[in-house]
């Protein structure tokens, strides 16, 4: 069983790779902070992903970044042999109902049918 690393809603052979699709699926995002605009994006310059972030009190004039290193921690763990049997990460409802609603409806009727198992007995007999 080989461990790997869980990252962008799949299972990665490596950190590296698992950060790399991580920050690959992140957005530029545009928020205000105090009374100043930032625009807030994750790129990666020579082999290390960074976090830029640029800050204008006014929408269209973008200054210098400020520049930090992204984080790089991969907490999810998966095993590679999991991720390859093809379950894609949804979850159907409908079947999940169907199938939930269909024993349900065994149960019952068994119980039901234990319950008047008399009755039945003694209709048979009368016959």
């Amino acid at each position: 069983m080989t461990i790997g690393y869980l990252a962008a809603g799949k299972c990665w052979s490596t950190s590296t790779d698992a950060v790399d699709a991580y920050y690959s699926h992140l957005d530029l995002h545009i928020f205000m902070s105090g009374s100043n605009f930032v625009k807030s994006q994750y790129l990666k310059d020579s082999a290390v992903w960074k976090m830029y972030n640029w800050a204008t009190p006014a929408l269209g004039t973008w200054g210098t970044p400020a520049i930090s290193i992204a984080p790089t921690n991969v907490y999810g763990s998966c095993t590679l042999e999991e991720s390859t049997t093809g379950w894609n990460g949804t979850y159907d409802y409908a079947a999940a109902a169907a199938a939930w609603s269909f024993a349900f409806t065994i149960v019952l009727g068994t119980w039901m049918l234990a319950k008047n198992f008399g009755i039945i007995i003694n209709a048979i007999r009368r016959w």
